[in-house]
């Protein structure tokens, strides 16, 4: 019984650093249509501070995406380190889609998605090149994917 206190005291601890570690990340992720039309284009970070977005790095991803798909476009992208890689934290295919063709990694059209093979991880230096393209649009999760793993398992463990 008390190994089971134990343990029920360390996922509660456990999963309340992993939240303070990630508090950069947004609270919310806007459509890529919302943030042009917005007056100075921010977003929202989880401690309730906000973050601006570059227009210039807007107008660089509107330029690559036809106007009638911005709305399916969420930024900032989000990426998560997995291992020696790192992976995008979405299951939208455009998204990945913008990463791969600006990396070179794809040249097919956004609107031959279902044909399109996404890449689906990053090392360390293409995703520096992604994230000097556009400065104010990619935030990287400090909490490593493996350790999310990790906690989910525990949690099942326990329950």
């Amino acid at each position: 019984m008390a190994e089971n206190n134990t343990d029920d005291l360390l996922r509660i601890i456990w999963k309340d650093d992993i939240s303070k570690i990630d508090k950069h990340l947004p609270q919310q992720r806007e459509t890529l249509k919302t943030l042009l039309e917005m007056e100075k284009p921010e977003i929202t970070l989880k401690t309730g501070e906000t973050s601006i977005i570059f227009e210039k790095d807007l107008k660089k991803i509107a330029v690559i995406i036809p106007r009638m798909l911005w709305d399916e476009i969420l930024l900032p992208f989000v990426f998560k380190r997995n291992g020696e890689v790192y992976e995008l934290d979405s299951d939208n295919e455009l998204e990945h889609w913008i990463v791969d063709r600006v990396l070179g990694f794809t040249t097919c059209s956004p609107f031959l998605l279902e044909s399109y093979q996404r890449r689906g991880y990053y090392y360390p230096y293409e995703l520096g090149r992604f994230r000097k393209e556009f400065p104010s649009l990619v935030v990287v999760a400090v909490t490593p994917v493996i350790l999310e793993d990790a906690l989910t398992e525990w949690n099942e463990t326990f329950e």
